[in-house]
């Protein structure tokens, strides 16, 4: 039987381990903090958004939309609802963004965890991967507690944007010393700063509203949606979908 390591117990790890170990694998999760899917309890504001109706090729901005297509010809929006179904997490669509029916993320979170362990994932935390070394018998995994030997590893360790749940860039690290090309990493689906209006006194607002990216007379992006005004300038989902451009 094949050994598969997965570094890093996030959603992209869990469902990693979970097809991993349906296609007949030995998995084993290597989880920096002290419990897997941690960070799925704070998207969609704690409601979990965990796919949406329209995830065209347009939807995402990259140099090469063709490589968007043939991912998402795979593995697109029908077959993340088929997977979560038959996890027993029913669907709530609100306006094409897809939520669980308990619009509760920890439902999603349990579910995961529940199918990697029925399937005999097996789960080791507190082991943060410093390094991974190519082997003439595999792959090692280098932690501070030991060393882990394994056939294949796949690195879910999640980009930067959250160093408190253990997205600290240094799964990109891993893989470029291992030969990979890593495109430098910037902020995407985030809010932004704005200044020009006295944002601290309408912090709260809520409203629908179209929010447009320009540069000069050139508009980037666009979109409508709700609207939240912070103090430090505008957040929302339309400020979202733009946020990558900016």
């Amino acid at each position: 039987m094949k050994r598969v390591l997965v570094i890093g117990g996030g959603a992209a790890g869990l469902m990693s381990a979970i097809s991993a170990s349906e296609a007949g694998a030995s998995v084993t999760v290597l989880e920096a903090g002290e419990q897997a899917g941690k960070k799925i309890l704070a998207t969609g504001n704690g409601k979990c958004n965990f796919t949406n109706r329209n995830m065209a090729e347009e939807c995402f901005r990259s140099k090469n939309p063709e490589k968007v297509g043939q991912i998402l010809s795979r593995f697109g929006a029908e077959e993340t609802i088929v997977f979560f179904r038959e996890l027993g997490i029913a669907v709530r669509d609100r306006n094409g963004y897809l939520y669980p029916r308990s619009e509760q993320a920890a439902s999603v979170r349990a579910a995961l965890i529940s199918r990697a362990e029925e399937l005999g994932v097996r789960f080791l935390y507190n082991q943060k991967v410093k390094e991974l070394c190519l082997e003439k018998k595999g792959i090692q995994a280098v932690t501070a507690n030991g060393r882990h030997l394994t056939d294949a590893a796949i690195l879910a360790t999640g980009g930067k944007a959250a160093p408190k749940t253990g997205s600290d860039g240094s799964g990109l690290m891993m893989a470029e010393a291992l030969g990979h090309l890593v495109i430098p990493p910037v902020p995407a689906l985030v809010q932004l700063t704005a200044s020009g209006f006295p944002f601290s006194k309408v912090s709260g607002v809520r409203a629908q509203a179209r929010v447009t990216i320009k540069t000069g007379r050139k508009d980037l992006a666009g979109d409508t949606g709700e609207v939240q005004l912070t103090d430090y300038g505008l957040s929302g989902i339309p400020v979202f979908q733009v946020s990558r451009f900016a």
